[in-house]
């Protein structure tokens, strides 16, 4: 590339829209938004989605500043009942009461259905299809 070219290029091209400090806040809204769920993948593909050019590293770096961890950082199997004691007397299961079932609900409706954004949707939401 010319010198010229290069000139004429950094000249026509756009200023980032958000410095740093705009990307730490959008990282941080989208963090808290999604109630310490989200992971640097997602958060990353939202940002790509409205248009903020970033990658992965630096969203990682970020989100490690500012002391961002996902609560979902390992996949973890737990199911709401423990099988090995099932037929046991003494056998708890987690998903009785209302309280529990009423928590669920909560996170599935207000939340996991609604907002959750999905890879496979282009980081859109159910809602924002």
């Amino acid at each position: 590339m010319s010198l010229s070219g290069y000139h004429d290029w950094r000249r026509l091209s756009p200023s980032r829209p958000y410095g740093l400090e705009g990307l730490k806040k959008r990282v941080k809204e989208s963090f808290d938004s999604s109630g310490s769920t989200y992971g640097i993948g997602r958060i990353c593909g939202i940002l790509r989605g409205e248009g903020i050019g970033c990658s992965y590293v630096k969203v990682k770096r970020l989100m490690a500043s500012m002391g961002l961890k996902s609560i979902h950082l390992k996949r973890r199997s737990r199911s709401l009942t423990d099988s090995r004691n099932a037929r046991d007397d003494s056998y708890v299961n987690h998903a009785k009461g209302s309280e529990a079932r009423l928590a669920m609900f909560k996170y599935i409706e207000g939340f996991y259905n609604t907002r959750r954004v999905q890879k496979r949707l282009g980081y859109k939401s159910l809602c924002n299809l």
